[in-house]
């Protein structure tokens, strides 16, 4: 019974003891929290106003450099903080800055992590802040088992302009879902002209095998470009036999709105599939040309009604040469649905207000 005893007391002892180096260890480690979290508050503002005197003008490198150094961890995230909502010129003015403080460094060690938020946070912030010695190992996180690594890799070397990307961000992004896609033509617009010329040079490739997703996110930034250098190569996917990459080109060579490729347009009016018929409706009328009145007015009679549409809001976009042509078809079209949809373009346009010479 003694014993018993003796190990209870013992028990509760060893067990008190734990409880109050546990107390005493939360309560140290809040208190180290509130004075970090303190000492943060008023070191914050006095980082941001260096970084921002330094980029003014009103403060040296070396005074900016002190300021951040109070916390470099802190210091670095205000950096990154200011980088990111400034220009890319001020950006690039900043990076000696960050170079000072060893930023790259860390970030080129953070792409290395396991932890993947880690890696994509380290590629974004090379994007604001690294320079062309990071270009190599954000082309290998291109290559990074997480889709979220490749699109902060992807973003970095566009906001870097490293227009030889190009083609290996088509290759890391270009996934089946519509928003992997949509990223990845967002991305590449983004680089802006330079991008035509890599897009143009895998375009012409035919016999490289290129997944169709690729293929599409190509033709689609080029239209998005107006890159009308490239509707040589993007003519050549007229004839291609996935009605996708069809309904791509054109859509690419509206965007481009090159007068040379309207009777290419006109000929796609006849696809064998509507998707295509339909956009080389609205392509031509991007286009505003009247010789292709002739092509419009039969694809009036389109059995699709989206086919329909798109030509008489065509033929509605010539001004008054189309708007002639939609008041025909609605009395001498032996086809019903032609001359419904003539009607119904004339009833939502106002002719006099929407007469414009192309």
């Amino acid at each position: 019974m003694n014993n018993l005893y003796s190990l209870a007391l013992y028990a509760t002892v060893i067990l008190g003891t734990v409880v109050v180096v546990l107390s005493a260890y939360a309560v140290l480690t809040r208190w180290q929290s509130d004075r970090r979290q303190t000492r943060a508050a008023q070191l914050r503002p006095r980082m941001h106003e260096a970084v921002e005197a330094f980029l003014d003008g009103r403060a040296l490198i070396s005074e900016a450099e002190r300021e951040l150094d109070a916390d470099p961890r802190l210091g670095l995230g205000i950096l990154f903080g200011v980088a990111s909502v400034r220009s890319r010129e001020e950006q690039m003015r900043l990076r000696p800055l960050a170079e000072r403080m060893d930023f790259q460094a860390q970030a080129l060690h953070a792409l290395t992590r396991r932890n993947p938020a880690l890696r994509a946070r380290a590629a974004v912030q090379l994007g604001y802040l690294g320079n062309e010695a990071a270009v190599p190992a954000l082309l290998a996180a291109l290559h990074d088992e997480q889709l979220d690594v490749r699109l902060g890799a992807a973003q970095a070397l566009v906001q870097m302009r490293h227009a030889a990307a190009v083609g290996p961000i088509l290759h890391a992004l270009a996934l089946p879902g519509r928003w992997p896609l949509q990223r990845a033509t967002e991305l590449l617009y983004g680089f802006g002209p330079p991008a035509v010329q890599p897009l143009r040079q895998l375009l012409a490739d035919r016999d490289r095998l290129l997944a169709p997703a690729m293929q599409a996110v190509a033709l689609n930034v080029l239209g998005m470009l107006g890159a009308r250098e490239a509707a040589p190569e993007v003519l050549g996917w007229l004839e291609h036999a996935e009605p996708e990459l069809r309904v791509a080109a054109v859509r690419a060579l509206g965007g481009m709105a090159d007068p040379s490729t309207g009777a290419a347009l006109a000929r796609a009016l006849r696809d064998d599939a509507w998707e295509v018929r339909s956009m080389a409706a609205k392509a031509l009328g991007q286009l505003r040309q009247r010789s292709a009145i002739a092509a419009l007015d039969a694809a009036l009679a389109d059995p699709v009604w989206w086919v329909r549409y798109n030509a008489a809001q065509a033929l509605a976009e010539l001004g008054a040469d189309g708007l002639d042509a939609l008041r025909r078809a609605m009395t001498t079209q032996d086809d019903a649905f032609a001359r419904d949809i003539s009607r119904q373009m004339l009833e939502e346009r106002n002719p006099r207000a929407q007469e414009v010479t192309p």
